[in-house]
């Protein structure tokens, strides 16, 4: 390794995606710091040394005590290297897989100090796009410090950040950055939502056994509850995950100082005198901090359960339910284990097997369907009936949160847990509506009646749903096969089944591909290539398969067959080789863009308006590498 001038490399510290790392000391002052050099496989490529260059400028353009600081940029004819300050703490990532669970005060610290770096990097027009535990270091005073802004999008560098892969990591990317969509700063706003929800949960909101199990969860798919895997974390602070984490970006914080607001408030009036240095103890000593927060918020769910106790049977619920969060935070301690033993004789709860398989049965249907409130409702009810108040507390969770207007079904959730239940609605939209004066109404037993309807109602609603779950898939083929797939003057008993096989399988595709999942579109497509090699229309199925891999950020299969579609030339060779000058210039190849937009130039008449779009898109492109024809 050649050595940079100015510089003497201490030791190798690691190695990302495309850089390794050095712990290096400045010669002129024997100052300590972090040295960022490509690997040699990069250092011959124009777009990484741009990347390297533009995450050099984008940080050094930042001044905030939570994001990295660039100390110098050096570059030669056959080397880079990005000096940053070294920082020797841990990052949050190896904290996490140390410690797992964070106890929910710190995990709010945590979260607030990141979103001050995002506050500051969004105030200058920069989204991070790659944020995840990995890429927050903490200082040796507790500072969580944001670093690698070397994807970074800024409006007057938006080509240098994309090299033909979905940029940023698949678990902590946004709706929006997973599909290939134009992103803003909301995006990061989701990634703090996944890196908070981690360190509450221990495990990642999403998971998958691929990156394309991973997008496909993401897109459309459910995360468990907060509450479920640490029930120690409140409502207001789960309420703030959620909407971080909201699919629909107009549904989350819109900036971060709106997201820093609602951490700020959940932190006041928790935080106590000594926990000024948590962060500096997170870094010094994690064992001991998140013991002490642990047995502190232990010690207040057992005061709180002592005072609720006396107060009757929705009294001993409640008390169960906080000496089951105190437990979960320290399980050994005999006094609490006294407790829940004690309380659930008094309540003498049992389960039957049928309630179990009950129970089985609508945690799938929820999984389809998680905010449907009848099915939220009977499984609180069920869990009550089995004991297991904790699941009880965590459905009622859901219902509060996700119909918080629903005064009549939120007075349903108040008489499940004993609460003082809402006001009734001025206008109700459901429940039963009582025409009668105040003396009719004493003689006759409304509350079990109306309790009557409410069940009957969601039992049916259950029913119903059910069905309609059960049988979607298979109607799936019917709906195919009744649409008009062929000319209505064909006769049935003529259409070849080798065609109408084929188009039953491009339905689904095009179904797929059009707003269902695109990689069953995918797999589609392929299914009519390997079935139908030769067909007229194979070039318009690889055609529709490369523009969807291409949609996918997939560039790397999109290309070759997109290449296949364009020597073959027609309508479909043209369509490929736009979509083959759009990736190129994602990936900032410019030269090649300007190939391709020169060639489809050729290809067209000089009338037609896409003849005029190509050759001007292919004056940008030689522009912006000087390779412009005299």
């Amino acid at each position: 390794m050649e050595r940079i001038p100015g510089y003497r490399t201490i030791r190798r510290v690691g190695s990302g995606g495309m850089a390794e790392v050095f712990l290096v000391e400045r010669e002129a002052d024997g100052r300590r710091a972090a040295m960022k050099r490509l690997l040699p496989a990069y250092r011959d490529s124009d777009v990484m040394r741009r990347r390297f260059s533009h995450e050099g400028r984008t940080t050094s353009s930042l001044d905030h005590p939570n994001i990295i600081k660039v100390l110098d940029y050096i570059e030669t004819d056959d080397d880079c290297a990005l000096v940053i300050e070294y920082i020797d703490g841990p990052s949050l990532d190896d904290l996490i897989e140390q410690n797992r669970v964070f106890p929910p005060l710190l995990a709010a610290m945590v979260a607030g100090e990141i979103l001050k770096a995002l506050e500051c990097a969004h105030a200058a027009g920069i989204v991070h796009r790659d944020l995840k535990p990995s890429n927050v270091l903490f200082r040796s005073d507790g500072a969580p410090v944001v670093t690698d802004f070397g994807i970074a999008y800024a409006p007057e560098l938006t080509r240098l950040t994309q090299t033909g892969h979905l940029m940023g990591t698949p678990a902590y990317m946004s709706p929006e950055q997973a599909s290939g969509e134009k992103i803003d700063p909301r995006a990061d706003i989701y990634s703090t939502g996944a890196i908070l929800y981690e360190m509450l949960a221990g495990q990642p909101a999403f998971a998958g056994d691929s990156t394309a199990a991973v997008f496909m969860n993401i897109l459309g798919g459910s995360r468990r509850d907060l509450f479920e895997l640490n029930p120690t974390v409140d409502e207001q602070l789960e309420g703030i995950v959620e909407r971080c984490l909201a699919k629909d970006p107009e549904a989350r914080f819109q900036d971060a100082t709106t997201a820093l607001r609602a951490v700020a408030g959940y932190l006041e009036g928790r935080i106590q005198p000594g926990d000024a240095g948590c962060l500096k103890r997170l870094v010094d000593d994690p064992p001991a901090v998140f013991k002490d927060l642990h047995s502190r918020t232990s010690a207040a769910f057992v005061a709180d359960a002592e005072k609720t106790i006396a107060r009757g049977r929705s009294g001993l619920e409640r008390a169960h339910v906080q000496f089951s969060r105190a437990h979960f935070l320290t399980p050994d301690e005999p006094a609490i284990q006294a407790r829940l033993r004690d309380i659930a004789t008094k309540l003498n709860i049992s389960a039957s097997p049928d309630l179990q398989v009950k129970i089985q049965e609508l945690e799938g249907k929820l999984a389809s369907h998680p905010d449907n409130p009848a099915v939220t409702l009977q499984l609180a009810r069920l869990y009550r009936q089995t004991g297991n108040l904790l699941r009880v507390e965590g459905r009622l969770r859901r219902l509060r949160r996700t119909r918080p207007g629903d005064t009549y079904l939120l007075r349903q959730v108040a008489s499940l847990v004993g609460e003082t239940p809402p006001p009734p609605a001025a206008s109700p939209s459901t429940g039963p509506i009582v025409i009668l004066d105040a003396p009719e109404r004493r003689k006759i037993p409304w509350g079990w009646i109306a309790t009557g309807i409410v069940i009957a109602a969601a039992a049916a609603t259950t029913y119903f749903l059910g069905h309609f779950i059960d049988t979607r898939k298979s109607s799936l083929e019917g709906e195919i096969l009744s649409q008009p797939l062929f000319d209505p003057n064909d006769e049935p008993a003529k259409i070849d089944p080798a065609e109408r096989q084929k188009k039953l399988l491009l339905a689904q595709a095009q179904r797929h591909a059009n707003g269902g999942n695109p990689f069953d579109a995918v797999a589609l497509y392929d299914q009519l290539l390997r079935v139908y090699p030769n067909d007229p229309e194979a070039a318009s199925f690889k055609l529709a398969k490369g523009l969807l891999l291409s949609r996918m950020m997939r560039w790397f299969e999109a290309e070759p067959l997109l290449r296949e579609v364009a020597e073959a030339g027609g309508k479909p060779g043209l369509d490929a080789r736009i979509e083959m000058a759009a990736i190129a210039e994602k990936k900032a190849d410019y030269p090649q863009a300007a190939r391709e937009w020169r060639e489809i130039e050729r290809l067209t008449r000089s009338d037609d308006p896409l003849h005029q779009r190509a050759a001007q898109r292919a004056a940008e492109d030689e522009s912006k590498t000087g390779d412009a024809p005299s």
